[in-house]
């Protein structure tokens, strides 16, 4: 599987036709959390945070 560049991508199209409008995208969240009580995060990789995984992305 290869990645689809940002501009070939719906969030990319969407953000050609809509410029710097903001964009909500509503999508599936769960909190996935261990035995031991931990819960799944992950890091950006632009500010560095930690955050709920999702699945889009927009600049």
């Amino acid at each position: 599987m290869t990645a689809v560049p940002f501009e070939q991508s719906y969030a990319g199209i969407l953000r050609k036709h809509v410029g710097d409008q903001r964009i909500i995208t509503p999508g599936p969240r769960a909190v996935i959390v261990d035995d031991t009580g931990d819960v799944l995060l992950v890091r950006r990789s632009d500010d560095d945070t930690w955050v709920m995984p999702t699945r889009s992305t927009a600049p």
